[in-house]
């Protein structure tokens, strides 16, 4: 397990310093960074990674905010890779250990040989260029996530990983304001916001740092979810590490990004978030009846600035979406068909392109050029695409796309994956009693954080951005390592009974 030098590590505000001093460097760079940069960059993150191993993903996971290099396969995947790919060669055996869980080892085994497999076999092979930074972008997330799945999930990482979590997503709520209401405006700038292929054109719904609305809106409803549990914790505050104000404002922050994102799927599961928590909470630790006050009262503050702020948010705009589906008449065959999700052509669309052929080897991952022609089946280019659904190269579903990325095989390795972090943090919350000297409540906000992001998923795919997927796979490296400390400190207690 990988542990940081006490003595050297980083506190928060150093790790916020070096990330906003990163992406102020890389601001004006132009479309992609010159070889100096990348250079520049490696060695620092090398040198960030070998003082503490814990920064180092941390960085990592706020740079990945931003969508520098998109059309590469992200620019901050490049450097993890170059590092992580250093790193492994100067101490291999951390790397034959894998992520410490036998299952998650043979799942991700899978997945890579399907995914390398297909790239080779499938790919578009004279697209040379392409090839490489789409080897590079899955790898990147390979090696992160095996190396995040190996930090030692203490006390101190827990507060910075929240921590982190927070400066994120002020980051991504501050850039979707500025994209709403164009407080400062610039023809290239990935810090606030603005592209050459937006710039001057109203925003309906804000991108935010990941250029992607959707996703935008989905990762601030997860966050709701992750930052509730915690909300409703005492033995949280009892550390003396958070306070109660700090984790609401998140929330209402959260809240006022699914306005401005305008995604309905995740305002709904919002919504539905806080019947789910209450009973989670109840089962599984006390809730202190002003803890429940409290966070309702957080529920009811964040409607009210909602409602205040709505003509500078889009607040109409945002029910206007509703218009075009009927909740009450919801049904499961038409969620899955699309139909009551206003998704059928779509979902239509990917089933027709799944039944084209058998799909044993997918094309592998690669960069968005190349995935877009390979999932819709013929070639269209980003700044092509035509507004026919059946030209869009999305079906806006995850478990649709990922058996042309990595055949049937590799996409049932990949959602076991996650199925698996989910199945083995519900039994240590049913086993908490063994895991008492380590916060509960965290427990429950990672397994929130994945259930949600699972049932999300089904309407949108997380793979349409590489720097999002990045977010994705540390996330579930250090959940992964949030469990790999539970069934450590459950094995000594074992131990402890025993002798």
């Amino acid at each position: 397990m990988l542990q940081a030098n006490k003595y050297r590590e980083f506190n928060i505000q150093q790790i916020f310093l070096l990330t906003i001093g990163s992406l102020i460097c890389i601001e004006f760079s132009g479309y992609f960074p010159s070889g100096t940069q990348y250079l520049f960059f490696t060695i620092l993150f090398y040198y960030i990674l070998k003082r503490d191993k814990s920064a180092f993903i941390l960085i990592a996971f706020i740079l990945s905010h931003y969508s520098y290099g998109f059309e590469k396969g992200g620019f901050w995947n490049h450097i993890i890779f170059l590092v992580l790919i250093y790193y492994y060669i100067q101490n291999p055996r951390h790397l034959r250990k894998l992520t410490g869980n036998r299952l998650s080892n043979f799942l991700l085994t899978i997945l890579i040989i399907f995914s390398i497999s297909g790239l080779i076999i499938n790919g578009y092979l004279t697209y040379h260029q392409n090839i490489i930074y789409g080897f590079i972008s899955f790898f990147s997330y390979i090696l992160m996530f095996i190396f995040a799945s190996q930090i030692d999930f203490s006390q101190r990482i827990l507060k910075l990983v929240i921590q982190t979590l927070s400066i994120g997503i002020v980051l991504m709520f501050l850039t979707g304001l500025n994209q709403r209401l164009s407080i400062i405006t610039m023809e290239q700038s990935y810090l606030l916001g603005f592209n050459p292929f937006n710039y001057n054109k109203p925003y309906i719904e804000s991108l935010s740092t990941l250029f992607n609305s959707e996703l935008f809106g989905e990762y601030s409803m997860l966050l709701i979810g992750f930052f509730s549990p915690l909300f409703l914790s005492n033995k949280l505050y009892n550390s003396g590490k958070f306070n109660r104000v700090s984790i609401a404002l998140i929330i209402i922050i959260c809240s006022i990004n699914l306005i401005l994102a305008r995604t309905r799927s995740a305002i709904i599961l919002s919504v539905l978030l806080i019947p789910l928590i209450t009973v989670i909470s109840l089962r599984f630790y006390r809730i202190y009846l002003n803890n429940y006050i409290f966070y309702i009262l957080t529920v009811i503050l964040s409607s009210l600035i909602i409602i205040i702020l709505g003509s500078y948010i889009g607040f109409s705009k945002s029910l206007e979406r509703f218009d075009d589906v009927n909740i009450s008449k919801m049904t499961v065959s038409g969620v899955i068909s699309g139909e009551d999700i206003n998704r059928e052509g779509r979902i239509a669309f990917g089933l027709y392109r799944l039944s084209s052929k058998n799909w044993f080897l997918g094309n592998g991952w690669n960069t968005s050029d190349i995935n877009i022609i390979n999932l819709s089946g013929h070639n269209v280019t980003i700044n092509q695409m035509s507004k026919d659904t059946h030209d869009t190269g999305t079906f806006h579903s995850l478990y649709l796309t990922l058996p042309i990325y990595y055949g049937w095989f590799g996409a049932i390795a990949f959602i076991l994956l996650f199925l698996n972090i989910i199945i083995q943090i519900w039994h240590i919350i049913f086993r908490r009693k063994t895991v008492m000297n380590f916060n509960p409540s965290i427990y429950i906000s990672f397994f929130l954080f994945w259930v949600l992001f699972l049932i999300d998923e089904y309407k949108i795919e997380m793979n349409r951005s590489p720097n999002y997927q990045m977010m994705i796979w540390i996330l579930l490296g250090l959940s992964f390592a949030l469990v790999n400390k539970a069934n450590k400190l459950s094995a000594k207690n074992n131990e402890n009974t025993y002798n």
